[in-house]
């Protein structure tokens, strides 16, 4: 899927209380060039309390960073992860809202590499002992 750029116009009105927020994001993201993507509440609603990647540490981080995605926002250029690499994230956090963002998503996006997100997840399910991370959400991919 490599890196693509989305064009979306939002409400200017919901861009106000952000528009300061994302500034200071974008400097960040210009220190990092096309190494950086931002993950967290911000990547689904642009709220919430923002988590930055560089690079990666973990083969997961990095196929993420590779995936990411530039998404324009009101002159803003951001690098959000790709909705396939958001949903892995989410089914790993596990919070119940974690999970109604991931239902979210999939009415959102029909398309998303299943067969992608389901390698991911087991693979955490596995290594963090947790198989209801893989159960839980194999009832929503279908």
């Amino acid at each position: 899927m490599g890196k693509t750029q989305r064009d979306f116009t939002p409400r200017p009105e919901s861009l106000m209380p952000l528009l300061a927020p994302l500034q200071a994001v974008q400097i960040l993201l210009d220190a990092f060039g096309e190494r950086g993507v931002i993950i967290g509440g911000i990547a689904v609603g642009l709220l919430g309390e923002l988590r930055f990647t560089a690079d990666g540490v973990l083969p997961f981080e990095k196929e993420m960073v590779k995936r990411s995605q530039v998404v324009t926002l009101g002159g803003l250029k951001l690098r959000l992860p790709s909705p396939e690499d958001l949903i892995i994230l989410k089914a790993v956090a596990h919070r119940p809202k974690d999970m109604l963002d991931i239902e979210s998503m999939l009415l959102n996006q029909p398309g998303v590499d299943r067969e992608y997100i389901r390698t991911w997840v087991q693979q955490f399910a596995q290594a963090l002992e947790m198989p209801e991370l893989w159960d839980d959400l194999a009832t929503r991919l279908k």
